[in-house]
């Protein structure tokens, strides 16, 4: 027989507070904003593209030119929804949102440098066809040689 059982009684219910309730019901209603808010990430990114310059001898060199810094939003991939429904970029790693940059086309031929990190663009998307938004598609880049 467990403890607080009388014999043919059922168990005793413990009355919680209505402030456990409540403070638990808004845990549990918060924790998917919460998990959004920690994969969703605010950062500063450059977009880069490649030259190609001569130098005086005749030999070319690839060098990074900064097209533009911005701050954007960052969401790593992983098991959402929205991620799920992109199965045709598989080999996107992150998604970046941003601002449209006035006089500045972004394409896939340019890079994104982020947090130390390098990104090959994917996809770039002008959200709702409007020209205030845009999501870009990358694909992280390792340094290994």
């Amino acid at each position: 027989m467990k403890i607080g059982m009388k014999k043919g009684r059922p168990p005793i219910k413990v009355k919680r507070p209505l402030a456990y309730t409540l403070l638990n019901f808004i845990y549990k209603a918060s924790l998917p904003l919460l998990c959004h808010i920690l994969l969703v990430s605010q950062c500063y990114l450059s977009i880069m593209k490649r030259v190609i310059e001569t130098d005086d001898e005749g030999f070319k060199n690839e060098r990074l030119k900064a097209v533009a810094s911005v701050r954007a939003y960052r969401e790593g991939r992983h098991g959402s929804e929205r991620w799920a429904n992109m199965a045709t970029f598989s080999v996107a790693t992150d998604l970046f949102r941003l601002r449209c940059i006035p006089h500045i086309e972004v394409t896939t031929d340019m890079l994104i440098l982020c947090d130390g990190k390098r990104f090959e663009i994917t996809s770039v998307e002008n959200v709702k066809g409007r020209g205030m938004y845009l999501e870009i598609l990358a694909k992280e880049v390792d340094a290994s040689g």
